[in-house]
């Protein structure tokens, strides 16, 4: 048997091992497929989440200024979290100053020019956000480092925290920055090469969607991208309601803007028992989960994206008797829920 039947018979046994509801396995380096099986070997990713993948790290700050940045002008969006990064019940009321100009809380939402000075080296744009992965002084590593790990992949950019949603809808908890068509959402996507240039990931996982169907007011599923609809300028339909396709396609739309070469991926929810709904299926008097699903699978079809179908991962009876999600919240993943959601996306992306 020569090395490359080898390597490729080992990587077919790990994905049948994997097929079997295992944990999954993270492959060494001298196991890892380098062939044309894996296509995924030696290339970058990022990914949008919220907190079904944050692994008690934070959200990685916008980039840090570095001598190289001195005396070049930098725009960014200023949020909540780069004038207060705390939740909201425990207000700092910190400022920070970058190139002169001190953030303020009346910016938030706003566009603002930094020129760094010397004094601003090791500063960021964008701080950390709060993470949460609903299970609190557990360490998780999430699906995703995993699969990188199992792929040979490497991270460009996290923007995961909990609170993320598609839509824009009136949380305060969101705080204008947790829909993921927000133009800081999509230049988090982005790493820095060595000279200081934003380089783009080769490509994008999009794992977000229990908050839209959780936090009120509920994001509504409507016809949209069944025929030649245009991606609207935001998310809002009726006037007062937010249409979670319509957020769902801007969110790709934003990202294929910014990031033409990189490619889309999109995932499903996992079954879960949130809002205190103990029947099947779950229901928040508008839409069930397996509604939301398949709204991402149209507008994956839509838009030419791939997907993940994370809703094979568990069932919605065996979630918490399964050991798979925490039975504090009947909705975040253990450390056994990511390993078999990594095992979903091996099988779905090879």
């Amino acid at each position: 048997m020569t090395r490359k039947q080898f390597r490729k018979a080992t990587f077919t046994l790990m994905l049948a091992a994997l097929s079997l509801n295992a944990v999954a396995i993270v492959p060494s380096d001298d196991k890892k497929s380098k062939d044309i099986s894996n296509p995924y070997y030696g290339k970058t990713y990022s990914v949008m989440g919220d907190s079904i993948g944050t692994d008690n790290e934070g959200d990685t700050p916008l980039f840090t200024i570095t001598a190289k940045d001195v005396g070049k002008p930098m725009t960014t969006w200023v949020t909540w979290y780069d004038y207060n990064n705390s939740r909201e019940d425990e207000p700092s009321g910190t400022t920070k100053t970058i190139g002169g100009v001190t953030i303020t809380e009346d910016m938030v939402g706003t566009q603002q020019t930094f020129t760094p000075d010397r004094s601003d080296i090791g500063k960021t744009l964008g701080t950390p956000r709060f993470a949460y992965n609903g299970m609190a002084g557990v360490g998780i590593t999430p699906w995703w480092k995993l699969l990188g790990e199992a792929l040979g992949m490497a991270l460009d950019a996290s923007a995961t925290w909990n609170g993320n949603s598609y839509c824009s809808h009136e949380d305060d908890y969101v705080r204008k920055i947790g829909y993921g068509w927000h133009p800081l959402q999509i230049a988090r996507l982005a790493n820095r090469d060595a000279e200081g240039n934003r380089i783009a990931p080769d490509y994008v996982f999009l794992c977000r969607g229990t908050n839209d169907a959780t936090h009120t007011p509920f994001a509504k599923i409507t016809s949209f991208g069944e025929g030649n609809d245009e991606i609207p300028e935001d998310d809002i339909i009726n006037g007062t309601d937010y249409g979670f396709k319509e957020a769902l396609a801007k969110t790709i739309a934003s990202i294929q803007t910014a990031y033409p070469e990189a490619k889309i991926v999109l995932c499903t929810l996992t079954p879960f028992r949130r809002l205190g709904d103990k029947t099947f299926p779950m229901n928040n008097t508008y839409h069930t989960m397996q509604e939301y699903n398949k709204a991402i699978k149209d507008i994956a079809e839509y838009m030419g994206c791939s997907v993940i179908d994370f809703s094979k991962c568990w069932t919605f009876y065996n979630c918490v008797s399964g050991g798979y999600v925490n039975p504090g919240d009947f909705t975040h993943p253990t450390q056994k829920g990511h390993e078999v959601m990594c095992s979903q996306a091996l099988k779905d992306l090879l």
